[in-house]
């Protein structure tokens, strides 16, 4: 999703911030992050906070508010939820500004891949144990290991060594048909290098059950 920058909100909705922010005295968005088209880092009155925000009528709403009703379970792991809000068409969430020196390395080799293996909140949604191992699994081989490979990483995931394979095998398909889909209707890098990683897992699976 393509990010709106500050000045290009219209002013009643930087009116709607700054009322709970104080006034802001610089911002900027966040390069990273796929899910939200604001995504803005502002320096405040109140302090640094990270604000994040879809239009109302945007069905990823759904998503933020999931968000917001688990941001007290995860505090420990995950900035807190300083307020949640509908105003001026937009459904805003703000957080503790904390910043980070780099998003997760998936490459073949990296020294985060152990780390990596214990996240299994990414998303708040009631579903298959081995589901998030197989989405982790799927980004791996987007970031270029084979699917045997990334297969080892998902089965040191919670939840993946109880899967039944016809389940993986459906998940497979279902995810190469579901990016393949997503691929057509829209070119950029990071979606046609998932389309591709999950036809070849698809086929991995095909070929190894």
């Amino acid at each position: 999703m393509e990010h709106t920058d500050w000045d290009d909100l219209d002013a009643p909705v930087r009116e709607a911030i700054q009322r709970r922010t104080g006034t802001v005295h610089g911002a900027r968005t966040a390069t990273a992050g796929l899910n939200s088209q604001l995504a803005l880092i502002l320096d405040a009155a109140s302090g640094p906070v990270f604000v994040k925000g879809l239009p109302v009528g945007h069905p990823g709403v759904v998503r933020q508010h999931r968000e917001a009703m688990i941001n007290s379970h995860i505090t420990p792991v995950a900035p807190r939820l300083l307020w949640q809000a509908e105003d001026a068409g937009w459904n805003l969430l703000a957080f503790d500004y904390i910043p980070g020196a780099r998003h997760a390395d998936y490459r073949p080799g990296s020294p985060d891949l152990p780390k990596v293996v214990i996240v299994d909140w990414a998303w708040p949604t009631r579903g298959a144990a081995f589901i998030d191992p197989a989405c982790f699994l799927l980004r791996l081989m987007a970031s270029g290991h084979a699917a045997a490979s990334a297969e080892r990483w998902a089965a040191q995931c919670a939840g993946w060594d109880q899967a039944p394979a016809p389940a993986v095998n459906a998940f497979a398909i279902a995810s190469a048909r579901l990016f393949a889909e997503i691929a057509r209707d829209d070119h950029q890098p990071w979606k046609q290098q998932l389309a591709s990683a999950a036809s070849q897992w698809m086929t991995y699976r095909a070929n190894s059950n």
